[in-house]
Protein backbone atom coordinates (compact mmCIF):
# COMPACT_ATOMS: atom_id res chain seq x y z
CA UNK A 1 0.00 0.00 0.00
CA UNK A 2 1.09 3.55 -0.95
CA UNK A 3 1.20 5.56 2.48
CA UNK A 4 2.14 8.38 4.85
CA UNK A 5 1.75 8.49 8.44
CA UNK A 6 -1.25 11.48 9.46
CA UNK A 7 -0.18 14.13 11.47
CA UNK A 8 -1.80 14.20 14.62
CA UNK A 9 -3.08 10.82 13.15
CA UNK A 10 -3.02 9.23 16.94
CA UNK A 11 -5.15 11.60 18.65
CA UNK A 12 -9.00 11.38 19.67
CA UNK A 13 -11.14 12.49 17.02
CA UNK A 14 -12.33 15.75 17.65
CA UNK A 15 -15.82 16.25 18.93
CA UNK A 16 -18.93 16.25 15.86
CA UNK A 17 -20.09 19.38 18.40
CA UNK A 18 -17.53 21.58 17.70
CA UNK A 19 -19.62 21.18 13.93
CA UNK A 20 -22.97 22.34 15.16
CA UNK A 21 -24.21 25.95 14.56
CA UNK A 22 -20.82 27.49 14.90
CA UNK A 23 -20.63 31.10 15.88
CA UNK A 24 -19.37 33.57 12.78
CA UNK A 25 -16.25 33.62 12.02
CA UNK A 26 -13.63 36.23 11.66
CA UNK A 27 -12.27 36.35 8.09
CA UNK A 28 -8.82 36.68 9.67
CA UNK A 29 -9.57 33.28 11.48
CA UNK A 30 -10.38 32.05 7.97
CA UNK A 31 -7.64 33.12 6.70
CA UNK A 32 -5.39 31.44 9.19
CA UNK A 33 -6.32 28.61 9.02
CA UNK A 34 -6.72 28.56 5.17
CA UNK A 35 -2.80 29.59 5.16
CA UNK A 36 -1.66 27.49 8.29
CA UNK A 37 -3.64 23.86 6.93
CA UNK A 38 -1.98 24.95 3.24
CA UNK A 39 1.13 24.85 4.47
CA UNK A 40 0.77 21.33 6.24
CA UNK A 41 -0.75 19.68 3.52
CA UNK A 42 1.76 21.11 0.66
CA UNK A 43 4.37 19.92 2.44
CA UNK A 44 2.85 16.52 2.63
CA UNK A 45 2.26 16.87 -0.96
CA UNK A 46 6.28 17.75 -1.50
CA UNK A 47 7.73 15.36 0.41
CA UNK A 48 6.48 12.42 -2.21
CA UNK A 49 8.14 14.34 -4.89
CA UNK A 50 11.00 15.30 -6.22
CA UNK A 51 10.97 18.66 -4.84
CA UNK A 52 10.92 17.97 -1.56
CA UNK A 53 9.21 19.24 2.36
CA UNK A 54 8.72 23.20 2.53
CA UNK A 55 8.66 23.67 5.87
CA UNK A 56 8.55 26.95 7.88
CA UNK A 57 5.04 25.93 9.32
CA UNK A 58 4.30 27.25 12.93
CA UNK A 59 3.22 24.47 15.50
CA UNK A 60 2.94 23.46 18.43
CA UNK A 61 5.90 20.71 19.72
CA UNK A 62 3.21 17.66 19.38
CA UNK A 63 2.67 18.30 15.53
CA UNK A 64 6.31 19.28 14.84
CA UNK A 65 7.14 15.76 16.56
CA UNK A 66 4.18 13.98 14.18
CA UNK A 67 5.24 15.56 11.36
CA UNK A 68 9.02 14.65 11.71
CA UNK A 69 7.53 10.85 12.44
CA UNK A 70 5.89 11.02 9.00
CA UNK A 71 8.71 12.60 7.16
CA UNK A 72 10.72 9.14 6.99
CA UNK A 73 7.61 7.04 5.51
CA UNK A 74 7.02 9.97 3.40
CA UNK A 75 10.30 9.33 1.63
CA UNK A 76 9.45 5.90 1.23
CA UNK A 77 6.47 6.70 -0.53
CA UNK A 78 8.61 8.55 -2.63
CA UNK A 79 10.67 6.23 -3.45
CA UNK A 80 8.30 3.56 -4.19
CA UNK A 81 6.75 5.69 -6.79
CA UNK A 82 9.94 6.43 -8.30
CA UNK A 83 10.02 3.00 -8.96
CA UNK A 84 6.66 1.95 -9.90
CA UNK A 85 6.07 5.35 -12.55
CA UNK A 86 9.24 7.35 -12.44
CA UNK A 87 7.39 9.34 -9.19
CA UNK A 88 6.30 13.04 -9.18
CA UNK A 89 8.43 16.09 -9.70
CA UNK A 90 6.48 18.60 -7.99
CA UNK A 91 3.29 19.72 -5.93
CA UNK A 92 0.80 22.11 -6.14
CA UNK A 93 -1.65 22.73 -3.31
CA UNK A 94 -5.26 24.88 -3.03
CA UNK A 95 -7.03 24.97 0.24
CA UNK A 96 -10.55 26.22 1.00
CA UNK A 97 -12.24 26.08 4.48
CA UNK A 98 -15.71 24.27 4.71
CA UNK A 99 -16.69 24.80 8.30
CA UNK A 100 -14.71 26.83 11.50
CA UNK A 101 -15.87 26.98 15.05
CA UNK A 102 -13.35 29.88 16.80
CA UNK A 103 -12.71 30.02 20.23
CA UNK A 104 -10.24 32.69 22.37
CA UNK A 105 -7.54 29.98 22.24
CA UNK A 106 -8.67 27.09 19.82
CA UNK A 107 -9.99 26.57 16.62
CA UNK A 108 -11.18 23.23 14.62
CA UNK A 109 -12.25 23.77 11.11
CA UNK A 110 -12.71 21.35 7.78
CA UNK A 111 -11.07 21.98 5.23
CA UNK A 112 -11.07 20.81 1.58
CA UNK A 113 -8.22 20.10 -0.60
CA UNK A 114 -7.14 20.26 -3.91
CA UNK A 115 -3.96 19.01 -5.05
CA UNK A 116 -1.68 18.06 -8.09
CA UNK A 117 0.92 16.04 -8.46
CA UNK A 118 3.02 16.16 -11.71
CA UNK A 119 4.31 13.60 -13.45
CA UNK A 120 8.48 13.31 -13.33
CA UNK A 121 7.78 11.37 -16.86
CA UNK A 122 4.71 11.93 -19.37
CA UNK A 123 4.14 11.88 -22.77
CA UNK A 124 1.56 14.78 -23.45
CA UNK A 125 0.61 18.58 -21.73
CA UNK A 126 -3.37 17.45 -21.43
CA UNK A 127 -2.24 14.30 -18.94
CA UNK A 128 1.28 15.54 -17.29
CA UNK A 129 -0.15 15.49 -13.59
CA UNK A 130 -3.15 13.29 -11.35
CA UNK A 131 -5.17 16.08 -9.15
CA UNK A 132 -7.17 14.17 -6.07
CA UNK A 133 -9.50 16.23 -3.59
CA UNK A 134 -9.36 15.41 0.21
CA UNK A 135 -11.18 16.75 3.63
CA UNK A 136 -9.21 17.06 6.52
CA UNK A 137 -10.15 18.24 10.21
CA UNK A 138 -7.44 21.10 11.36
CA UNK A 139 -7.06 22.37 15.11
CA UNK A 140 -5.21 25.55 15.60
CA UNK A 141 -4.16 26.66 19.10
CA UNK A 142 -3.32 30.40 20.50
CA UNK A 143 0.48 30.71 21.15
CA UNK A 144 0.81 33.98 22.55
CA UNK A 145 -0.05 36.51 19.81
CA UNK A 146 -0.57 33.93 17.04
CA UNK A 147 -2.60 30.68 15.92
CA UNK A 148 -0.30 27.67 15.70
CA UNK A 149 -0.89 24.45 14.00
CA UNK A 150 -1.90 21.48 16.29
CA UNK A 151 -3.10 18.58 14.20
CA UNK A 152 -4.53 17.96 10.92
CA UNK A 153 -6.68 14.99 10.56
CA UNK A 154 -7.62 12.69 7.07
CA UNK A 155 -10.97 12.59 6.55
CA UNK A 156 -11.84 9.58 4.06
CA UNK A 157 -14.21 8.65 1.91
CA UNK A 158 -13.22 5.24 1.70
CA UNK A 159 -9.97 3.07 2.61
CA UNK A 160 -9.59 1.97 -1.46
CA UNK A 161 -9.10 5.71 -2.84
CA UNK A 162 -6.78 7.28 -0.21
CA UNK A 163 -4.02 9.48 -1.51
CA UNK A 164 -1.02 8.28 -1.74
CA UNK A 165 0.46 10.48 1.41
CA UNK A 166 -1.81 8.96 4.01
CA UNK A 167 -1.33 5.53 5.65
CA UNK A 168 -4.11 2.83 5.78
CA UNK A 169 -3.17 2.54 9.54
CA UNK A 170 -3.94 5.73 10.42
CA UNK A 171 -7.72 5.40 8.83
CA UNK A 172 -10.77 5.29 11.06
CA UNK A 173 -10.98 2.20 13.26
CA UNK A 174 -14.30 0.90 11.28
CA UNK A 175 -12.74 1.19 7.93
CA UNK A 176 -9.99 -0.44 9.13
CA UNK A 177 -11.62 -3.55 10.22
CA UNK A 178 -13.71 -3.43 6.83
CA UNK A 179 -10.51 -3.70 4.97
CA UNK A 180 -9.23 -6.35 7.24
CA UNK A 181 -12.69 -8.31 6.59
CA UNK A 182 -12.34 -7.82 2.78
CA UNK A 183 -8.50 -9.01 3.23
CA UNK A 184 -9.16 -11.73 5.04
CA UNK A 185 -11.31 -12.96 1.85
CA UNK A 186 -9.11 -12.30 -0.62
CA UNK A 187 -8.47 -15.32 -2.59
CA UNK A 188 -11.17 -17.41 -1.12
CA UNK A 189 -14.77 -16.29 -2.10
CA UNK A 190 -15.71 -18.02 -5.62
CA UNK A 191 -17.14 -15.35 -8.31
CA UNK A 192 -20.37 -15.48 -9.43
CA UNK A 193 -20.99 -17.14 -12.64
CA UNK A 194 -22.00 -15.57 -15.80
CA UNK A 195 -20.21 -12.45 -14.63
CA UNK A 196 -17.17 -12.32 -16.59
CA UNK A 197 -14.01 -9.79 -14.28
CA UNK A 198 -10.77 -8.91 -15.60
CA UNK A 199 -8.03 -10.61 -13.96
CA UNK A 200 -4.68 -8.88 -13.01
CA UNK A 201 -3.12 -9.93 -16.12
CA UNK A 202 0.54 -8.10 -16.73
CA UNK A 203 0.17 -4.78 -18.77
CA UNK A 204 0.25 -6.10 -22.21
CA UNK A 205 3.22 -5.39 -24.32
CA UNK A 206 1.91 -5.44 -28.14
CA UNK A 207 -0.32 -2.90 -29.26
CA UNK A 208 -3.34 -2.01 -27.22
CA UNK A 209 -6.89 -3.21 -28.86
CA UNK A 210 -8.75 -0.18 -31.10
CA UNK A 211 -11.75 1.58 -29.64
CA UNK A 212 -14.40 0.27 -30.52
CA UNK A 213 -13.19 -3.19 -32.31
CA UNK A 214 -15.66 -6.03 -31.92
CA UNK A 215 -18.55 -3.95 -30.05
CA UNK A 216 -21.49 -5.52 -30.08
CA UNK A 217 -23.22 -2.59 -30.53
CA UNK A 218 -22.17 -2.03 -34.60
CA UNK A 219 -24.17 1.18 -34.58
CA UNK A 220 -23.44 3.11 -31.93
CA UNK A 221 -21.02 6.14 -32.42
CA UNK A 222 -19.76 7.86 -29.69
CA UNK A 223 -18.18 11.17 -28.33
CA UNK A 224 -14.98 9.35 -26.37
CA UNK A 225 -13.29 12.96 -26.52
CA UNK A 226 -16.62 14.74 -24.97
CA UNK A 227 -16.42 11.97 -22.27
CA UNK A 228 -12.98 12.55 -21.45
CA UNK A 229 -13.68 16.29 -21.10
CA UNK A 230 -16.57 16.26 -19.58
CA UNK A 231 -14.96 13.84 -16.14
CA UNK A 232 -12.00 16.20 -16.44
CA UNK A 233 -14.17 19.30 -16.07
CA UNK A 234 -16.00 17.51 -12.84
CA UNK A 235 -13.42 15.46 -11.71
CA UNK A 236 -13.61 17.53 -8.58
CA UNK A 237 -16.96 19.04 -8.25
CA UNK A 238 -20.47 18.67 -8.45
CA UNK A 239 -22.93 19.40 -11.85
CA UNK A 240 -26.03 20.84 -10.08
CA UNK A 241 -27.58 19.92 -13.91
CA UNK A 242 -27.30 16.28 -12.13
CA UNK A 243 -28.86 14.88 -9.25
CA UNK A 244 -26.37 13.91 -6.01
CA UNK A 245 -25.51 10.96 -4.31
CA UNK A 246 -23.76 10.16 -1.21
CA UNK A 247 -21.72 7.87 -3.11
CA UNK A 248 -21.31 9.41 -6.54
CA UNK A 249 -19.11 7.17 -8.58
CA UNK A 250 -21.53 5.63 -10.85
CA UNK A 251 -23.85 9.05 -10.86
CA UNK A 252 -20.63 10.51 -12.50
CA UNK A 253 -19.78 7.63 -14.60
CA UNK A 254 -23.28 7.79 -15.71
CA UNK A 255 -22.86 11.42 -16.82
CA UNK A 256 -19.58 10.68 -18.14
CA UNK A 257 -21.62 8.37 -20.92
CA UNK A 258 -24.21 10.84 -21.37
CA UNK A 259 -21.85 13.60 -22.39
CA UNK A 260 -20.49 11.10 -24.90
CA UNK A 261 -24.00 10.24 -26.86
CA UNK A 262 -25.80 7.32 -24.56
CA UNK A 263 -29.29 7.68 -24.82
CA UNK A 264 -31.30 7.80 -21.93
CA UNK A 265 -33.68 4.58 -21.72
CA UNK A 266 -36.92 5.44 -19.97
CA UNK A 267 -38.55 7.84 -17.51
CA UNK A 268 -39.88 9.39 -14.36
CA UNK A 269 -42.33 8.27 -13.31
CA UNK A 270 -43.92 6.06 -16.38
CA UNK A 271 -41.12 3.37 -15.73
CA UNK A 272 -39.49 0.97 -13.35
CA UNK A 273 -36.69 2.37 -11.57
CA UNK A 274 -35.39 -1.04 -10.54
CA UNK A 275 -35.59 -2.26 -14.39
CA UNK A 276 -31.91 -2.94 -15.63
CA UNK A 277 -33.32 -2.29 -19.26
CA UNK A 278 -33.84 1.39 -17.84
CA UNK A 279 -31.11 4.04 -17.59
CA UNK A 280 -32.56 7.47 -16.54
CA UNK A 281 -31.58 10.51 -14.22
CA UNK A 282 -34.22 12.43 -12.61
CA UNK A 283 -34.50 15.40 -10.59
CA UNK A 284 -33.17 13.84 -7.77
CA UNK A 285 -31.46 10.18 -7.16
CA UNK A 286 -35.19 8.84 -5.71
CA UNK A 287 -36.50 10.01 -9.31
CA UNK A 288 -33.39 8.26 -11.24
CA UNK A 289 -32.98 4.72 -12.42
CA UNK A 290 -31.15 2.60 -10.31
CA UNK A 291 -29.06 2.03 -12.82
CA UNK A 292 -27.99 5.29 -13.27
CA UNK A 293 -25.94 6.15 -9.52
CA UNK A 294 -25.99 2.20 -8.14
CA UNK A 295 -22.84 0.20 -9.96
CA UNK A 296 -23.71 -2.93 -9.68
CA UNK A 297 -27.39 -1.75 -11.75
CA UNK A 298 -25.20 0.51 -14.02
CA UNK A 299 -22.96 -3.11 -15.07
CA UNK A 300 -26.08 -4.76 -16.02
CA UNK A 301 -27.49 -2.11 -18.25
CA UNK A 302 -24.35 -1.65 -19.61
CA UNK A 303 -23.57 -5.42 -20.50
CA UNK A 304 -27.35 -6.44 -21.17
CA UNK A 305 -27.81 -3.62 -23.49
CA UNK A 306 -24.79 -4.26 -25.39
CA UNK A 307 -23.32 -0.94 -24.91
CA UNK A 308 -20.37 -2.72 -23.03
CA UNK A 309 -18.20 -5.99 -23.08
CA UNK A 310 -15.78 -7.00 -20.81
CA UNK A 311 -11.94 -6.63 -21.45
CA UNK A 312 -8.75 -6.48 -19.87
CA UNK A 313 -8.33 -3.70 -17.73
CA UNK A 314 -4.67 -2.99 -19.15
CA UNK A 315 -6.55 -2.08 -22.93
CA UNK A 316 -8.73 0.76 -21.37
CA UNK A 317 -8.37 3.60 -23.61
CA UNK A 318 -10.76 7.15 -23.30
CA UNK A 319 -14.01 6.69 -22.22
CA UNK A 320 -13.78 2.80 -20.39
CA UNK A 321 -15.15 1.98 -17.67
CA UNK A 322 -13.78 -0.50 -14.32
CA UNK A 323 -15.53 -1.38 -11.06
CA UNK A 324 -14.99 -3.20 -8.50
CA UNK A 325 -16.33 -5.58 -5.84
CA UNK A 326 -14.44 -4.91 -2.74
CA UNK A 327 -16.53 -7.01 -0.81
CA UNK A 328 -16.30 -10.44 -3.07
CA UNK A 329 -20.00 -10.74 -2.79
CA UNK A 330 -21.32 -10.05 -6.13
CA UNK A 331 -22.38 -6.91 -5.39
CA UNK A 332 -20.39 -4.18 -7.65
CA UNK A 333 -18.88 -1.37 -5.05
CA UNK A 334 -17.17 1.43 -7.06
CA UNK A 335 -17.15 2.90 -10.60
CA UNK A 336 -14.14 4.77 -12.30
CA UNK A 337 -13.62 6.09 -15.97
CA UNK A 338 -10.78 5.87 -18.18
CA UNK A 339 -9.90 9.73 -19.02
CA UNK A 340 -6.42 9.15 -21.06
CA UNK A 341 -3.49 6.69 -21.41
CA UNK A 342 0.53 7.18 -20.69
CA UNK A 343 3.21 4.96 -21.58
CA UNK A 344 2.31 3.06 -18.23
CA UNK A 345 -0.84 2.11 -19.09
CA UNK A 346 -4.70 3.62 -18.59
CA UNK A 347 -5.36 6.87 -16.66
CA UNK A 348 -8.29 6.71 -13.79
CA UNK A 349 -10.57 9.59 -13.05
CA UNK A 350 -13.65 9.20 -10.45
CA UNK A 351 -15.53 10.63 -7.73
CA UNK A 352 -16.06 9.22 -4.47
CA UNK A 353 -12.53 10.51 -3.49
CA UNK A 354 -12.30 12.33 -5.89
CA UNK A 355 -9.26 12.14 -8.79
CA UNK A 356 -8.08 12.69 -11.99
CA UNK A 357 -5.66 11.12 -14.33
CA UNK A 358 -4.24 8.94 -12.01
CA UNK A 359 -1.92 6.12 -13.28
CA UNK A 360 -3.83 2.80 -12.98
CA UNK A 361 -0.48 1.26 -12.44
CA UNK A 362 -0.26 3.52 -8.75
CA UNK A 363 -3.63 2.06 -8.34
CA UNK A 364 -3.17 -1.15 -8.33
CA UNK A 365 -0.36 -0.52 -5.97
CA UNK A 366 -3.01 -0.87 -3.25
CA UNK A 367 -3.77 -4.38 -2.02
CA UNK A 368 -7.66 -2.95 -1.83
CA UNK A 369 -7.60 -2.43 -5.27
CA UNK A 370 -5.24 -5.36 -6.67
CA UNK A 371 -7.29 -8.20 -5.11
CA UNK A 372 -10.66 -6.27 -5.78
CA UNK A 373 -12.99 -8.69 -8.48
CA UNK A 374 -12.50 -5.84 -11.26
CA UNK A 375 -14.48 -5.57 -14.15
CA UNK A 376 -13.55 -3.38 -16.93
CA UNK A 377 -15.73 -2.30 -20.03
CA UNK A 378 -15.09 -1.22 -23.35
CA UNK A 379 -17.66 1.17 -24.15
Amino acid sequence: MLSAAALGGATAALPAAAFAAPPKPENGDVATVAALAKAHLADRAGRITAAGALGGIPSTTGADSARMAAADRLEGVRKQLNALHGGYSRATTTVSVAALTPAPSRIIARVVEETSLYYAQYATADADHTTYWAEHEVELQRSGSRWVLAGVRFLPVNAFSIPANQFLDELPDELRAVEGARAAKAGKAVQPAGKPSSPNTAKPSGPVTAKGAATSLALASYDYTAMVNYARAWATGRNPAYPSYSDDCTNFASQVMRAGGWATVGSWPLSSRSSNSNWWYGSYASTSSYTWGGAENWYWFATGSGRTYIIDMWNMGNGDVLQYDYDFDGNISHTQVCTGRDSTGPLMTQHGSDYRDKRLTEIMASSSNYNAWKYAHRT
